[in-house]
């Protein structure tokens, strides 16, 4: 079975192969045709090609090494190359608070509950200056946030969200 492709409107599971049992579902759910490259066992092309074209995507990562997400950013980079403004909010999760990791400022729940998220993103000239961030690691649960606007499509704006639970190499 195949999942549908990203851009319709219809739900879709991606699994990584993290493991036996996640490599049997993965082969069950992943379409893992020679022309949709995979990483991880993702099918990253379709969710470069969702930002792309105006829709929000997204990766949730249980890992510790950064290269797979470093890999999809650098894709986001050169397919949205000249065609997009960009920028970033990213933080860190604890038990009571988040962390902006751009500024260094504790920001409350609450706080952000009552505000939007708009005041923390930060633009960057190039998606990859993301990928550098991102590199540097963090050792708790964090969101990092790529807003895009995309000129070629009227300004129209998608987000690429990475969840993840560590990123120190």
């Amino acid at each position: 079975m195949a999942i549908p492709h990203l851009l319709d409107d219809r739900r879709s599971l991606l699994v990584d192969y993290c493991g036996p049992l996640a490599q049997e579902i993965a082969d069950q759910v992943v379409d893992s045709a020679p022309e949709q490259p995979l990483l991880g066992g993702i099918d990253a092309g379709s969710l470069v090609d969702a930002v792309a074209a105006g829709y929000d995507s997204g990766v949730l990562a249980v890992t510790v090494g950064t290269g797979f997400l470093r890999a999809l950013i650098e894709s986001l980079d050169c397919r949205l190359a000249g065609n997009s403004r960009c920028s970033i909010a990213y933080f860190a999760l604890t038990d009571s608070k988040l962390v902006d990791l751009l500024s260094e400022r504790n920001v409350t729940l609450d706080g952000l509950l009552k505000q939007s998220i708009a005041p923390f993103f930060r633009p960057i000239s190039i998606p990859r200056e993301a990928s550098t961030i991102l590199a540097k690691g963090c050792s708790l649960p964090f969101v990092m946030i790529l807003q895009f606007v995309h000129t070629h499509l009227g300004d129209a704006v998608s987000t690429f969200t990475i969840v993840g639970i560590k990123s120190k190499e």
